[in-house]
């Protein structure tokens, strides 16, 4: 590894060797990973705070460069490599107490924007918290039903409070590099060669196992340099070490081995799609792939509740579970669309004049499932357009043009009282909510299928009516007999075509 040191007391020396630093040549240390010197704690020790922050700025714009394949120094076309998986970057330990708190709250928003910060990382984990009463760190994380906590540890009265809480920071970070190993899987890139992004989620998923090690073996200050990962499972785990280490003595380390580990095995059961446990909490995940095991369990449930249930949301993946209700939509769709002697695609509109329901969205799903996709292209499209958005990007650059067009002219054809043009022409980048777009495309299927029920019960009550009064019972006993025909039909016809399921 190649360091090169600012020792000159000059300031104008000391900025040519910190350029010279930045910009210099990369050596190989081993495989495809690359360690690159930035500088040293000599520079920084007589350099305002000022400077610390613009050479940290001057590394994160050299980062970028080297993430896309640029090689330091290099003329002429941009040749592709191996993205480096660390950085040795200088330690604010090594600093004066009125420089290091710069280099540190830089160091430490780098640190939370590889973890749960992450543009696009938006996913409900698990949450450490320190109880200051108690002494106590402790966690909790969301059921779908509800939040559960329990102790992790006790930690020593002589625990200083700023450790205690930066430690339960970090393990809330770890949570959530792991649990987005989950919801971005390698298995949902559309490539895993070299440098795309199938290629670093599946490094994302390797590096789970060197978490355990990194707890006990992390990367620690040394002459004032500091090995940072840019893997952010790796490098999540590498701060909980840290985090560790500096409660010294105080620090419950077995404890905190032993909760990360079943953290591990519930990301790992949940990949399985067994949402047991500590697992559950995937039900508040959004995953960019769909479980087999899963959709198939949902599917059960619709054969018994062809309508749905509130227990997809909190016994389901809801990703799987939206691509079986997506099946049983279009089912009851044509259903009811025989018995209202229209197209199958208008069933929702049509039902909206019963009941105010979500349109737009189902309808979307029923005209491409009648143009031919399986439930599970649909859906997986929607919500990973959505999981897209979420990181601030478009799924899809070349449709921008259309989707404005729509806008407009929806627009033109606002109705009577709608003041705000603008709002009304803003066009929607995705259909889905994308803080939570599988839950929220779950919710409009499901509204949709209401729909279906709805537009045959007024369709087969129409045909029956005779107009005499009845009473409550009867009507009653009415309701549920065209329900169960209703049930009945989009049972047979969910069977018919089981095989778009698959």
């Amino acid at each position: 590894m190649t360091q090169q040191s600012c020792r000159s007391s000059k300031r104008s020396t000391q900025l040519c060797a910190l350029g010279r630093s930045i910009t210099g040549a990369a050596t190989r240390s081993g495989g495809n990973n690359y360690d690159f010197s930035m500088f040293t704690a000599s520079a920084a020790l007589s350099s305002p705070p000022r400077q610390v922050l613009q050479v940290a700025q001057h590394e994160r714009a050299r980062r970028r460069r080297t993430s896309q394949g640029l090689e330091t120094g290099q003329t002429g076309p941009a040749r592709r490599k191996h993205a480096p998986a660390q950085a040795v970057i200088p330690s604010p330990d090594a600093l004066p107490p009125e420089h290091a708190v710069h280099a540190r709250q830089a160091r430490t928003t780098g640190e939370r924007r590889r973890g749960r910060a992450e543009p696009g990382n938006i996913v409900v984990v698990t949450v450490y918290a320190f109880d200051e009463t108690r002494h106590l760190l402790i966690r909790t994380w969301d059921t779908g039903a509800g939040f559960v906590a329990d102790t992790v540890a006790g930690l020593a009265e002589t625990a200083e409070p700023e450790h205690a809480l930066g430690l339960a920071d970090a393990l809330t970070s770890l949570s959530g590099a792991l649990w987005r190993t989950y919801t971005h899987p390698a298995s949902a890139a559309d490539s895993l060669d070299v440098n795309t992004e199938g290629w670093r989620r599946q490094g994302e998923r390797d590096a789970i196992g060197k978490v355990v090690d990194a707890l006990t073996n992390p990367n620690l200050p040394r002459n004032g340099y500091l090995v940072q990962s840019y893997i952010r499972v790796e490098e999540a785990a590498h701060r909980v070490g840290r985090a560790l280490h500096r409660l010294g003595d105080t620090a419950p380390t077995e404890h905190v081995v032993t909760d990360v580990r079943n953290e591990l095995d519930a990301v790992e059961h949940a990949e399985r799609g067994d949402l047991s446990g500590r697992a559950k909490q995937a039900v508040c995940l959004t995953r960019a792939d769909a479980s087999p095991l899963q959709i198939n369990a949902a599917d059960d449930l619709f054969r018994e509740h062809p309508t749905g249930t509130d227990k997809l949301f909190t016994h389901f993946d809801p990703t799987s579970a939206a691509v079986a209700a997506a099946h049983w939509l279009q089912a009851a769709a044509d259903v009811a669309a025989e018995a209202a002697e229209c197209d199958p695609t208008d069933v929702v509109r049509e039902a909206d004049g019963i009941e105010a329901l979500a349109v737009e969205t189902p309808t979307h799903v029923l005209e491409r499932l009648e143009d031919g996709e399986t439930p599970r292209e649909v859906v997986l499209d929607l919500i990973r357009t959505a999981m897209t958005a979420a990181e601030g990007r478009i799924a899809d650059p070349d449709a921008l043009p259309d989707l404005i067009a729509d806008a407009i002219a929806w627009n033109k054809q606002r109705r009577p009282g709608e003041h705000d043009p603008r709002a009304a022409s803003q066009p929607r980048i995705t259909l889905l909510d994308p803080a939570r777009p599988a839950q929220d495309l779950l919710e409009d299927l499901l509204d949709g299928l209401r729909g279906c029920q709805l537009l045959y019960h007024d369709e087969v009550e129409f045909e029956d009516d005779d107009d005499r009064d009845v009473d409550e019972a009867e009507h009653e006993n009415r309701y549920a007999r065209i329900n169960a025909e209703f049930t009945a039909d989009v049972r047979t016809e969910a069977a018919a075509n089981q095989a778009r399921l698959s």
